[in-house]
């Protein structure tokens, strides 16, 4: 189903204290961009910053009270360029398995008690707002396990998952990621309609780089 502004207004307004949930954000920077050529694209520069602190700073400025990052392929470069910012790395030694490991590695340094955001590494133009609208309607729809966000009918990334799902999170493996939860659990997968066009923009390719680094937006 696809989940309306109109819902997100009324089930914030409908919150008290209470309701308020906590959310860990794992950002995934593990991968070896074998697409990009010899360049790890997460370092490549984006206005004089490297690429990977945008969607970082966006997971810090939302209503997340963890951020963790996965770190895998050049590592200690990827940890440099965050050596600033208030966030936990942790390492993934199977990194080279595919981003499921990353999932896998992420998920176990989270809380049982939290809800988990998972946003990739390589979409600069996902803004706060964007993770607290996923939250919003976690906080507002118990009945649901996950919130994708969705952008022109495409299904995009960051996801948020209930911490019931943590056990099958932990279990991750492959190239797919969190997709077969995604599959399994259709009926209470939420579609975030979030309205910008950052959440089906990653890069990939050098391409995809000198489109962004533009300011184009698909």
């Amino acid at each position: 189903m696809l989940f309306t502004d109109v819902v997100i207004e009324q089930g914030r307004e409908a919150l008290g204290p209470s309701a308020r949930r906590s959310v860990t954000a794992v950002v995934l920077a593990a991968g070896l961009s074998r697409r990009m050529g010899r360049e790890n694209k997460l370092l490549l520069p984006i206005s004089g910053e490297p690429l990977i602190r945008f969607v970082v700073r966006a997971a810090l400025q939302a209503r997340c009270q963890r951020v963790l990052v996965v770190l895998g392929h050049e590592a200690p470069g990827v940890r440099e360029a965050l050596v600033d910012l208030p966030v936990e790395c942790v390492f993934n030694e199977a990194f080279e398995e595919g981003i499921g490991s990353s999932v896998r590695v992420g998920a176990n340094a989270v809380s049982d008690q939290d809800a988990v955001v998972f946003c990739l590494a390589d979409m600069p133009n996902i803004r706060a707002n964007v993770i607290d609208q996923l939250i919003d309607a976690f906080e507002a729809n118990p009945d649901f396990v996950g919130f994708q966000a969705c952008y022109g009918g495409k299904r995009g990334n960051p996801v948020l998952w209930a911490p019931s799902c943590l056990p099958r999170l932990r279990e991750s493996a492959g190239d797919e990621g969190a997709r077969p939860l995604l599959r399994k659990y259709s009926e209470t997968v939420m579609l975030v309609n979030v309205g910008e066009s950052s959440v089906i923009d990653d890069i990939d390719t050098p391409e995809d780089y000198s489109r962004v680094s533009n300011g184009v937006t698909p």
